[in-house]
């Protein structure tokens, strides 16, 4: 009699479930190659650190279960080096692990079940299925996956030389006793992303009591430079419960600190009356912080503002820098001197008297708004900067009038000439002198 049982896939993502035929067919390499295919509604707002089950209604052939035939694609058709397996408690399941340090804020994947996943009796899928994800576009610093040893908190040594024994302070709550590994990623600056560098330690370190923060201390050599750091934990000799390609875990977690090869400058300090935990968090809650990582905008994880906040990592000749203060200082600065600065600047040219009243106006150091200006209008040469005539804001007709801007405000890039000068409008920027001050 002939076995007339479908073999059936279910996909489990929040309270997705599908489930398909089987016939023999050839496998593909990407989503681009297959003749046809099943789409199933794409998911949004997924979690970073989402990891995919796939149940199928059949014992699975071991064989078959491998990143070939089940995938999770790119944007650009790349298949993710990432870890897939048959559960071991069910051999109806697949786990796909995360990519190291999960997926990419904001980014969209696909979900690939090729027709080579075969059952133990030899069943494979009527078509390829696909399904599209999109990640929440907010960076994380790290995992939370409940009833799990979850890290809380990450503290490296402020005032780091690469020659220097360092301490890290971990505090871990959900477990009583917990293992720990510990990853560094250094920061390229040619290609700005963070690469692989080394572990610190060598696996997992022996068993430790969460009752207190864990303290470890290593004296490896780092090279100058900014890091980021990632702590792994899990629940001392249980294998973890997820995985990626670094090592197994329940929960990972990560923090940034530099290294420098020597220090320029003390800081010096004011009080605001509040801590520097608290206006972290207030930064953080307010949305308004942009991380530029990956090539894009993301919105930045809490431990990524407390990174920028800290003046402890930036104390060498460049990173000083963010922290000059740009208070007026009439004393310091006069009028000739900033038309030396301005001269043979195009329409900047002469424009000390316009620069030091504004700034005297807006409390702003007049050196800055002026290098800032210089930045902007490419040494006072660009046409948003010598004046365009508009004739029409946002497609309405206007009294035609030349505007100015200098500071490249609203001037987006796939209008910069456009967008600067309707704006300018708006804001009846119609001499150099009203753009300086409105800047």
């Amino acid at each position: 009699m002939k076995n007339t049982k479908k073999f059936v896939a279910l996909v489990v993502a929040s309270c997705i479930v599908f489930g398909f035929k089987y016939t023999k067919v050839n496998a593909a390499d990407s989503v681009s190659t297959y003749s046809s295919y099943e789409e199933l509604p794409s998911e949004k707002d997924v979690d970073v650190n989402r990891t995919w089950k796939v149940k199928f209604n059949l014992s699975l052939d071991s064989s078959t279960v491998n990143k070939e035939n089940i995938k999770v694609q790119n944007q650009y058709k790349q298949n993710l080096d990432l870890k897939v397996r048959l559960d071991s408690k069910d051999d109806t399941t697949i786990l796909m692990d995360l990519p190291t340090l999960g997926y990419i804020p904001g980014r969209v994947y696909t979900l690939v079940v090729g027709t080579e996943v075969k059952s133990k009796s030899g069943h494979k899928l009527h078509k390829p299925v696909i399904m599209k994800f999109t990640i929440k576009n907010n960076a994380v610093d790290g995992s939370s996956y409940e009833s799990l040893p979850e890290i809380t908190s990450i503290k490296a040594d402020d005032f780091i030389k690469p020659e220097q024994r360092k301490n890290i302070t971990v505090t871990t709550i959900n477990s009583n006793t917990v293992q720990y590994r510990f990853f560094v990623y250094k920061y390229n600056n040619v290609i700005c992303k963070y690469e692989f560098n080394k572990e610190l330690t060598k696996g997992y370190t022996s068993s430790v009591n969460t009752k207190n923060p864990y303290v470890f201390s290593y004296n490896e050599f780092l090279e100058s430079g900014d890091y980021k750091l990632v702590v792994y934990t899990k629940r001392a000799g249980v294998k973890g419960e997820h995985e990626d390609l670094n090592t197994d875990f329940d929960n990972y977690s990560t923090g940034y600190f530099r290294c420098f090869d020597s220090f320029d400058f003390k800081p010096t300090f004011k009080d605001y009356n509040i801590s520097f935990n608290e206006i972290v968090g207030k930064q953080y809650s307010s949305n308004s912080s942009v991380y530029g990582i990956f090539g894009y905008a993301t919105k930045a994880s809490k431990s990524q503002i407390e990174y920028y906040m800290n003046t402890a990592n930036f104390l060498d000749s460049v990173g000083k820098n963010m922290f000059i203060k740009l208070d007026y200082f009439p004393s310091q600065i006069k009028e000739e001197d900033l038309n030396k600065v301005l001269k043979g600047k195009g329409i900047l040219d002469g424009k000390g008297r316009a620069f030091m009243e504004s700034c005297k106006k807006y409390n702003v150091n007049p050196i800055y708004l002026i290098v800032h200006a210089l930045l902007e209008t490419g040494n006072g040469t660009s046409k948003l900067a010598n004046g365009i005539e508009v004739k029409t804001v946002n497609g309405n007709p206007v009294s035609p009038k030349k505007t100015y801007n200098f500071f490249g405000i609203k001037a987006i890039d796939s209008n910069p000439e456009g967008g600067g000068s309707e704006y300018a409008y708006t804001q009846q920027w119609f001499t150099p002198e009203a753009a300086i001050e409105g800047g």
